[in-house]
């Protein structure tokens, strides 16, 4: 298991207003944030469904769910927090019987990966290349880089590389 600090961070999310004109999130609605990264939709969110609401966060990023734990006693909501991939989490939330009023997803890297040099994600820090949401996942990108074939980078590329 890989072991992360937890940098202090003022986290400003991307779009907020424009989320929540977007989605409308009501008092004592179920809401769940599939990548809660540093948290700030979230904050909006719960303030909008309030303490009658619920906010289920999902995100497979440790320092996410540390960053989680740091805010759910400031946020009214009954809240939750699940750590996996947010396709894997949506089914089996659906599972348990939840029904989501509102559901939002921000893909991409957030800052909490960018910002920390043992992510290896930034081109700021000289740092192991490593790449993974998950730091508790076995394969990383310099394993990939200088370990696979050519034609297996190649196809890798050719099919995600949007």
């Amino acid at each position: 298991m890989v072991t992360l600090t937890l940098m202090p961070i003022e986290h400003v999310p991307v779009l907020a207003t424009e989320l929540l004109d977007v989605l409308d999130p009501h008092p004592g609605e179920t809401a769940i944030d599939c990548t809660f990264g540093g948290g700030g939709h979230a904050q909006e969110i719960a303030e909008r469904v309030g303490s009658g609401g619920t906010l289920i966060a999902i995100d497979r990023d440790p320092v996410a769910e540390q960053r989680f734990a740091e805010l759910e006693d400031e946020l009214e909501p009954q809240t939750r927090f699940v750590r996996a991939d947010f396709a894997d989490a949506l089914v089996a939330l659906g599972e348990e019987g939840v029904r989501a009023d509102v559901i939002y997803l921000d893909l991409g890297v957030s800052s909490l990966q960018l910002d920390a040099a043992e992510r290896g994600f930034s081109y700021s820090y000289d740092a192991p290349l490593d790449m993974r949401m998950d730091p508790d996942q076995d394969l990383d990108a310099r394993e990939i880089v200088n370990g696979w074939e050519e034609r297996r980078l190649a196809q890798l590329f050719r099919r995600y590389g949007e």
